[in-house]
């Protein structure tokens, strides 16, 4: 992130910062000593009671088995099949090698612009123009006209 004002709006630093900070808990990045003692995230879990009891509407609805064995075996067998076409699929893969045992893939090349494309479509500088948050105020909205003619070097050159 670049800063282009040494003193940013301090809402927007808060609910960036803020918005981080859930997302760090939530992957579990980010850690509050002594947090465990307000609230235990097995709470909110459901009982086995409650699993015991809804577990088989559950698998009809998600048209998967209820018993674990057999779940686990459809599994295994649906991840079987799958494996089976990708291995028939892999000698006719021209971006994917084997080097040094390890599976490496390569670049996908564009395809030719059809004849006349460039006509058709304008470039998307002309169509968009150029934004950077360096020059936007929430106060005043995006520099418009000399002003941002100005401020901002030309970054099509």
């Amino acid at each position: 992130m670049v800063l282009c004002n040494t003193n940013p709006d301090r809402r927007y630093f808060e609910l960036c910062l803020f918005t981080q900070v859930v997302n760090e808990l939530k992957s579990g990045d980010l850690c509050l000593p002594g947090s465990d003692d307000y609230g235990d995230y097995r709470d909110q879990l459901v009982s086995w009671e409650h699993y015991h009891r809804d577990v088989g509407a559950y698998a009809t609805q998600a048209g998967v088995s209820a018993d674990p064995a057999t779940f686990v075996a459809e599994l295994k067998a649906k991840l079987a099949e799958v494996a089976g076409e990708v291995d028939r699929a892999f000698p006719d893969n021209a971006f994917v090698e084997i080097v040094g045992g390890r599976p490496v893939i390569g670049r996908l090349r564009a395809k030719p612009a059809p004849e006349g494309a460039d006509r058709r479509i304008p470039p998307v500088r002309d169509v968009f123009p150029v934004r950077s948050l360096c020059y936007a105020d929430p106060r005043k909205g995006l520099l418009t006209g000399a002003a941002w003619e100005a401020a901002l070097p030309s970054v099509w050159s």
